[in-house]
């Protein structure tokens, strides 16, 4: 299995219609809402020790809220399925 990232428009997706302080407190207190509002916005990641709490949360696996990374044979990376720019 290859490098996987996590999707904020997924984790948006997987929160449904549940509010951000809904899956703050399904967390159990190891997060906030306004965390969650920054994982969604991609401001920033989970920590490792806070992300089972967090899918757990979201009651989603982690590749169902994560893209594939893909490697170019140059070594640069970017998720499977995303708009690359192209110069002219």
């Amino acid at each position: 299995m290859g490098m996987r990232v996590l999707d904020p428009e997924l984790l948006r997706r997987a929160r449904g219609e549940r509010s951000l302080g809904e899956i703050a407190a399904l967390g159990g207190g190891k997060f906030k809402r306004q965390q969650v509002r920054a994982w969604e916005a991609g401001e920033y990641l989970p920590r490792p020790q806070t992300l089972p709490y967090y899918l757990k949360a979201l009651g989603v696996s982690y590749e169902k809220v994560s893209k594939p990374i893909v490697v170019a044979a140059n070594g640069n990376s970017h998720k499977q399925n995303s708009v690359q720019s192209t110069k002219q």
